[in-house]
Protein backbone atom coordinates (compact mmCIF):
# COMPACT_ATOMS: atom_id res chain seq x y z
CA UNK A 1 0.00 0.00 0.00
CA UNK A 2 2.70 2.55 0.62
CA UNK A 3 4.38 1.67 -2.39
CA UNK A 4 0.82 2.56 -4.03
CA UNK A 5 0.41 5.55 -2.25
CA UNK A 6 3.34 7.03 -3.21
CA UNK A 7 3.64 5.95 -6.86
CA UNK A 8 0.36 5.96 -7.81
CA UNK A 9 -1.72 8.71 -5.74
CA UNK A 10 1.23 10.87 -5.64
CA UNK A 11 1.79 11.66 -1.97
CA UNK A 12 5.01 12.45 -0.36
CA UNK A 13 6.91 10.68 2.50
CA UNK A 14 5.60 13.13 4.94
CA UNK A 15 2.11 12.61 3.81
CA UNK A 16 2.18 8.98 3.81
CA UNK A 17 3.47 8.85 7.24
CA UNK A 18 1.02 10.98 8.34
CA UNK A 19 -1.68 9.13 6.97
CA UNK A 20 -0.36 5.58 8.51
CA UNK A 21 0.89 7.35 11.74
CA UNK A 22 4.43 6.73 11.01
CA UNK A 23 8.13 8.27 11.15
CA UNK A 24 8.75 9.81 7.51
CA UNK A 25 11.87 7.24 8.13
CA UNK A 26 10.20 3.99 8.22
CA UNK A 27 7.75 5.04 4.78
CA UNK A 28 10.90 5.83 3.16
CA UNK A 29 13.05 2.61 4.52
CA UNK A 30 9.64 0.54 2.90
CA UNK A 31 9.68 2.38 -0.16
CA UNK A 32 13.68 1.44 -0.83
CA UNK A 33 12.23 -1.90 0.00
CA UNK A 34 9.65 -2.35 -2.29
CA UNK A 35 12.06 -1.02 -4.81
CA UNK A 36 14.56 -3.50 -4.36
CA UNK A 37 12.08 -6.27 -4.11
CA UNK A 38 10.53 -5.67 -7.51
CA UNK A 39 13.71 -4.69 -8.94
CA UNK A 40 15.33 -8.43 -7.69
CA UNK A 41 11.97 -10.41 -8.58
CA UNK A 42 11.71 -8.14 -12.34
CA UNK A 43 8.11 -7.56 -11.58
CA UNK A 44 6.51 -5.93 -13.88
CA UNK A 45 4.51 -2.75 -12.44
CA UNK A 46 0.74 -3.31 -14.29
CA UNK A 47 -2.80 -4.42 -13.32
CA UNK A 48 -3.23 -7.11 -11.71
CA UNK A 49 -5.35 -10.26 -13.06
CA UNK A 50 -9.67 -9.81 -13.03
CA UNK A 51 -9.41 -12.68 -10.89
CA UNK A 52 -7.04 -11.11 -8.32
CA UNK A 53 -9.05 -7.63 -8.05
CA UNK A 54 -11.67 -8.87 -5.59
CA UNK A 55 -9.12 -9.89 -3.21
CA UNK A 56 -7.10 -6.53 -3.67
CA UNK A 57 -10.01 -4.23 -3.21
CA UNK A 58 -9.65 -3.60 0.55
CA UNK A 59 -6.03 -2.64 0.09
CA UNK A 60 -6.82 0.08 -2.85
CA UNK A 61 -10.03 1.04 -0.72
CA UNK A 62 -8.15 2.07 2.07
CA UNK A 63 -5.50 4.28 -0.07
CA UNK A 64 -8.21 5.58 -1.44
CA UNK A 65 -9.33 6.55 1.73
CA UNK A 66 -5.70 8.13 3.04
CA UNK A 67 -5.36 9.88 -0.12
CA UNK A 68 -8.57 11.38 0.14
CA UNK A 69 -7.64 12.53 3.90
CA UNK A 70 -4.57 14.44 3.23
CA UNK A 71 -6.87 16.39 0.79
CA UNK A 72 -9.72 17.06 2.99
CA UNK A 73 -6.73 18.14 6.05
CA UNK A 74 -3.43 18.17 4.93
CA UNK A 75 -0.58 16.92 6.93
CA UNK A 76 1.35 20.09 6.54
CA UNK A 77 1.43 23.11 4.17
CA UNK A 78 0.07 26.70 3.74
CA UNK A 79 -3.17 24.89 2.81
CA UNK A 80 -6.04 22.97 4.69
CA UNK A 81 -7.68 21.27 2.01
CA UNK A 82 -6.77 20.03 -1.73
CA UNK A 83 -9.90 19.69 -3.55
CA UNK A 84 -8.01 17.91 -6.46
CA UNK A 85 -7.16 15.25 -4.28
CA UNK A 86 -10.57 14.63 -2.73
CA UNK A 87 -12.05 15.14 -6.22
CA UNK A 88 -10.15 12.05 -7.50
CA UNK A 89 -10.08 9.71 -4.50
CA UNK A 90 -14.59 10.23 -5.04
CA UNK A 91 -14.05 9.33 -8.49
CA UNK A 92 -12.21 6.14 -7.53
CA UNK A 93 -13.55 5.35 -5.24
CA UNK A 94 -17.20 5.37 -7.41
CA UNK A 95 -15.29 3.42 -10.21
CA UNK A 96 -14.13 0.52 -7.84
CA UNK A 97 -17.94 0.88 -6.99
CA UNK A 98 -19.46 0.07 -10.46
CA UNK A 99 -16.27 -1.68 -11.91
CA UNK A 100 -17.80 -5.79 -12.28
CA UNK A 101 -14.66 -7.02 -9.82
CA UNK A 102 -14.46 -4.76 -7.49
CA UNK A 103 -17.88 -3.25 -6.64
CA UNK A 104 -20.32 -4.81 -3.61
CA UNK A 105 -21.64 -3.29 -0.23
CA UNK A 106 -17.81 -2.00 0.82
CA UNK A 107 -16.74 -0.24 -2.23
CA UNK A 108 -20.49 1.48 -2.46
CA UNK A 109 -19.97 2.36 1.58
CA UNK A 110 -16.55 3.88 1.01
CA UNK A 111 -17.65 5.93 -2.06
CA UNK A 112 -20.72 7.37 0.16
CA UNK A 113 -18.01 8.02 2.70
CA UNK A 114 -16.03 9.88 0.50
CA UNK A 115 -19.02 11.75 -1.37
CA UNK A 116 -20.63 12.78 2.08
CA UNK A 117 -16.99 14.00 3.35
CA UNK A 118 -16.58 15.88 0.25
CA UNK A 119 -19.77 17.48 0.48
CA UNK A 120 -18.03 20.23 2.98
CA UNK A 121 -14.77 20.76 1.44
CA UNK A 122 -16.29 24.16 0.63
CA UNK A 123 -16.56 25.42 4.27
CA UNK A 124 -13.77 23.85 5.64
CA UNK A 125 -12.00 27.74 5.61
CA UNK A 126 -13.22 30.22 6.08
CA UNK A 127 -13.21 33.99 4.04
CA UNK A 128 -10.03 35.08 6.79
CA UNK A 129 -8.32 31.95 6.23
CA UNK A 130 -8.88 29.93 9.27
CA UNK A 131 -9.87 26.59 9.55
CA UNK A 132 -13.44 25.99 10.21
CA UNK A 133 -14.77 23.27 12.57
CA UNK A 134 -18.15 21.69 11.76
CA UNK A 135 -20.13 23.14 14.40
CA UNK A 136 -19.10 27.00 12.73
CA UNK A 137 -19.92 25.60 8.92
CA UNK A 138 -22.84 26.83 7.20
CA UNK A 139 -25.11 23.88 5.93
CA UNK A 140 -26.37 25.76 3.88
CA UNK A 141 -23.25 25.77 1.48
CA UNK A 142 -22.83 21.77 1.80
CA UNK A 143 -22.77 20.06 -1.70
CA UNK A 144 -26.72 18.64 -2.05
CA UNK A 145 -25.48 17.37 -5.43
CA UNK A 146 -22.72 14.91 -3.47
CA UNK A 147 -24.44 14.31 -0.58
CA UNK A 148 -27.61 12.67 -2.63
CA UNK A 149 -24.74 10.81 -4.39
CA UNK A 150 -23.22 9.54 -1.06
CA UNK A 151 -26.42 9.09 0.33
CA UNK A 152 -27.56 6.87 -3.23
CA UNK A 153 -24.29 5.25 -2.73
CA UNK A 154 -24.64 4.46 1.37
CA UNK A 155 -28.29 2.74 -0.23
CA UNK A 156 -27.00 0.52 -1.98
CA UNK A 157 -24.12 -0.26 0.47
CA UNK A 158 -26.72 -1.53 2.67
CA UNK A 159 -27.15 -5.42 1.18
CA UNK A 160 -25.79 -8.66 2.54
CA UNK A 161 -24.75 -9.19 5.73
CA UNK A 162 -21.85 -7.79 6.08
CA UNK A 163 -20.55 -4.80 8.37
CA UNK A 164 -17.30 -2.82 7.41
CA UNK A 165 -15.80 0.07 9.02
CA UNK A 166 -16.26 1.99 5.92
CA UNK A 167 -20.05 1.65 6.33
CA UNK A 168 -19.90 2.68 10.02
CA UNK A 169 -17.76 5.67 8.66
CA UNK A 170 -20.74 6.72 6.27
CA UNK A 171 -23.26 6.09 8.80
CA UNK A 172 -21.41 8.69 10.66
CA UNK A 173 -20.99 10.81 7.46
CA UNK A 174 -24.55 10.63 6.56
CA UNK A 175 -25.53 11.71 10.30
CA UNK A 176 -23.74 14.85 10.05
CA UNK A 177 -24.79 15.43 6.34
CA UNK A 178 -28.88 15.45 7.05
CA UNK A 179 -28.91 16.76 10.23
CA UNK A 180 -29.67 21.13 10.44
CA UNK A 181 -27.27 22.17 12.93
CA UNK A 182 -24.49 21.16 15.51
CA UNK A 183 -27.81 20.67 18.53
CA UNK A 184 -29.78 18.07 16.24
CA UNK A 185 -26.89 15.80 15.37
CA UNK A 186 -27.76 12.54 16.59
CA UNK A 187 -24.87 12.35 18.49
CA UNK A 188 -25.62 9.16 20.82
CA UNK A 189 -25.86 7.06 17.53
CA UNK A 190 -22.46 8.81 16.37
CA UNK A 191 -21.30 7.85 19.84
CA UNK A 192 -22.30 4.35 19.35
CA UNK A 193 -21.16 4.00 16.07
CA UNK A 194 -17.50 5.46 16.73
CA UNK A 195 -17.70 2.04 19.74
CA UNK A 196 -17.78 -0.33 16.61
CA UNK A 197 -14.84 1.51 14.63
CA UNK A 198 -12.58 1.59 17.80
CA UNK A 199 -13.27 -2.15 18.12
CA UNK A 200 -12.41 -2.89 14.10
CA UNK A 201 -10.03 0.43 13.86
CA UNK A 202 -8.63 0.93 17.38
CA UNK A 203 -5.84 4.05 16.33
CA UNK A 204 -5.92 6.76 18.42
CA UNK A 205 -7.52 9.18 16.19
CA UNK A 206 -10.39 7.14 16.35
CA UNK A 207 -10.70 6.91 19.88
CA UNK A 208 -10.38 11.07 19.96
CA UNK A 209 -13.57 11.15 17.57
CA UNK A 210 -15.21 8.95 19.62
CA UNK A 211 -14.43 10.92 23.05
CA UNK A 212 -15.30 14.05 20.63
CA UNK A 213 -18.76 12.33 20.00
CA UNK A 214 -19.04 10.68 23.69
CA UNK A 215 -18.42 14.68 24.81
CA UNK A 216 -21.50 16.27 22.79
CA UNK A 217 -23.77 13.03 23.79
CA UNK A 218 -23.02 13.05 27.21
CA UNK A 219 -21.85 16.45 28.55
CA UNK A 220 -18.25 17.82 28.53
CA UNK A 221 -17.47 16.38 31.75
CA UNK A 222 -17.84 12.91 30.03
CA UNK A 223 -16.21 13.84 26.96
CA UNK A 224 -12.89 15.50 28.76
CA UNK A 225 -12.32 12.05 30.38
CA UNK A 226 -12.12 10.33 27.09
CA UNK A 227 -10.20 12.84 25.58
CA UNK A 228 -7.48 12.73 28.53
CA UNK A 229 -7.53 9.20 28.01
CA UNK A 230 -6.37 9.93 24.30
CA UNK A 231 -3.53 12.11 24.95
CA UNK A 232 -1.04 10.33 25.76
CA UNK A 233 -1.23 8.49 22.19
CA UNK A 234 -1.48 11.99 20.37
CA UNK A 235 1.75 13.63 21.26
CA UNK A 236 2.72 15.01 18.21
CA UNK A 237 -1.01 16.19 17.20
CA UNK A 238 -2.86 19.06 17.91
CA UNK A 239 -6.26 17.72 17.92
CA UNK A 240 -6.66 15.82 21.12
CA UNK A 241 -5.35 18.99 22.79
CA UNK A 242 -7.81 21.43 20.88
CA UNK A 243 -10.78 18.79 21.62
CA UNK A 244 -9.93 19.67 25.33
CA UNK A 245 -9.91 22.68 25.45
CA UNK A 246 -13.25 22.97 23.60
CA UNK A 247 -14.42 20.75 26.77
CA UNK A 248 -12.97 22.86 29.48
CA UNK A 249 -14.19 26.07 28.27
CA UNK A 250 -17.47 24.86 28.55
CA UNK A 251 -16.32 23.65 31.78
CA UNK A 252 -15.29 27.33 32.43
CA UNK A 253 -11.96 25.90 33.09
CA UNK A 254 -10.07 28.74 31.09
CA UNK A 255 -6.64 28.55 32.70
CA UNK A 256 -6.68 24.64 31.54
CA UNK A 257 -8.26 25.14 28.31
CA UNK A 258 -5.17 28.09 27.64
CA UNK A 259 -2.90 25.73 28.41
CA UNK A 260 -4.12 23.38 25.86
CA UNK A 261 -4.81 25.39 23.43
CA UNK A 262 -1.42 26.71 23.40
CA UNK A 263 -0.22 23.05 23.21
CA UNK A 264 -2.75 22.97 19.85
CA UNK A 265 -1.13 26.05 18.26
CA UNK A 266 2.65 24.68 18.43
CA UNK A 267 1.85 21.36 17.00
CA UNK A 268 -0.69 22.73 14.53
CA UNK A 269 0.13 21.14 10.89
CA UNK A 270 -1.30 23.78 8.57
CA UNK A 271 -1.57 27.54 8.38
CA UNK A 272 -5.43 27.60 8.99
CA UNK A 273 -5.09 25.29 11.75
CA UNK A 274 -2.76 27.68 13.55
CA UNK A 275 -5.69 30.93 12.75
CA UNK A 276 -8.34 28.70 14.12
CA UNK A 277 -5.95 28.28 17.67
CA UNK A 278 -5.08 32.00 17.60
CA UNK A 279 -8.73 33.06 16.97
CA UNK A 280 -9.58 30.81 19.74
CA UNK A 281 -6.81 32.01 22.36
CA UNK A 282 -8.06 35.54 21.54
CA UNK A 283 -11.87 34.68 22.58
CA UNK A 284 -10.88 33.51 25.60
CA UNK A 285 -8.08 36.52 26.38
CA UNK A 286 -11.50 38.26 25.71
CA UNK A 287 -13.87 36.68 27.30
CA UNK A 288 -15.73 35.37 24.52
Amino acid sequence: MTFALKTVCGLTVSQIASGLLAEPTTIAQRLVRARRQLEAADIAIEPPPPDDLPERAESVRTALYLMFSEGYSASSGEVLVQPELCVEAVRLARALATHPMTRGPASDALAALLALTAARIGTRVDPEGAAQLLEDQPRERWDAGLIGLGLDHLQRSATGCELTVWHLRAEIASLHAVARSTAETDWRRIAATYDQIVAIDGSPMAALARAVALGHAEGAAAGLDAVNACLPLLTASPYGHAAAAAFLIDLRREGEARTHLERALALAHTTPERRLMERRLLALSAGS
